[in-house]
């Protein structure tokens, strides 16, 4: 996952790249909070990434993942098909088809868990009032 601890290493290189030019111009405090603010969006982004890229690198080995894996992977995944603007296939516009493909699939994936909660917790149900 995040095993070299490069989070705070890109915040303050981030926030350096930001800050340096400010010493050879005029010293603006808006300038100082923006780049601030640049480097906390970007070590959260960073964070955000780095567990979305093992979600799809584990994909087919792990099966369960944390919610705050799966929300970082949506966001990269709508982040990513955001890029594509209004691509067209055969006059198809792509990212309206791969919404949809997306969508059907959470949907579906939602609806298989809550009905094997459901199975497992009325046989469980059933096995304790049989006894």
């Amino acid at each position: 996952m995040n095993k070299k601890r490069l989070g705070m290493h890109l915040f303050v290189s981030t926030l350096l790249v930001q800050v340096i030019p400010m010493f050879f111009r005029t010293f603006i405090l808006y300038e100082l909070l923006t780049s601030i603010m640049l480097s906390i969006c970007t070590y959260i982004f960073y964070k955000i990434f780095s567990n979305s890229i093992t979600v799809i690198r584990q994909a087919g080995v792990k099966k369960v993942f944390s919610i705050e894996e799966v929300m970082g992977t949506s966001l990269l995944l709508a982040i990513a098909f955001t890029a594509l603007g209004d691509t067209t296939i055969f006059g198809y516009n792509l990212k309206k088809y791969i919404k949809y493909i997306i969508g059907t699939n959470i949907r579906l994936e939602k609806w298989n868990t809550c009905r094997s909660n459901f199975w497992n917790y009325n046989r469980s149900c059933f096995r304790n009032n049989m006894q």
